[in-house]
């Protein structure tokens, strides 16, 4: 019962974490880097001999999940922490030029590698995926979404129980 509440939690928790990034709002003990560095993101790296835009994106401010594998040559766009008594909780969303279905396949090879514990698999649309981990007293929620041909969006929630 224990178990499932944990879950249930989790669930919860992600949800919010995820309707609160999308709207770019912030919620009182939440820090969110998107508002202030969307422009960052969005508008590429001069890093051109000639100083002009290469195109390329770079990272918002935010820290990647040490303990949940980023996926390769992905690019954060945004990136939430909250902490509530001994509970720590990290929303990282990342972007990756990458066919989703290969994307998810990466997660459930690397993930078991890390110690985690495959809690429940469940396919969203055609080419996307939530994939909920546990490990001793941490849980992490991977939320893969097909958003163009071969464009990828992934979300990671995070918490851990101090």
């Amino acid at each position: 019962m224990r178990r499932r509440w944990s879950v249930m939690v989790t669930i919860i928790v992600s949800v919010f974490l995820v309707v609160t990034i999308a709207s770019g709002c912030c919620v009182p003990g939440f820090s969110s880097n998107k508002a202030e560095e969307k422009k960052d993101a969005t508008s590429g790296e001069k890093s051109g001999k000639d100083g002009s835009d290469t195109g390329k994106k770079k990272d918002v401010s935010g820290e990647d999940v040490t303990d949940a594998p980023r996926y390769p040559d992905s690019i954060l766009i945004d990136s939430v922490n909250a902490s509530s008594g001994e509970t720590v909780i990290v929303a990282n969303i990342y972007e990756v030029e990458e066919f989703a279905k290969k994307v998810i396949s990466w997660y459930k090879d690397k993930m078991p590698s890390l110690g985690w514990n495959l809690v429940t698999a469940a396919n969203t649309g055609e080419e996307g995926a939530v994939l909920m981990y546990d490990r001793q007293d941490e849980e992490c929620t991977i939320t893969v979404d097909k958003t163009g041909e071969k464009k990828t969006k992934i979300t990671i929630n995070y918490s851990k129980n101090n």
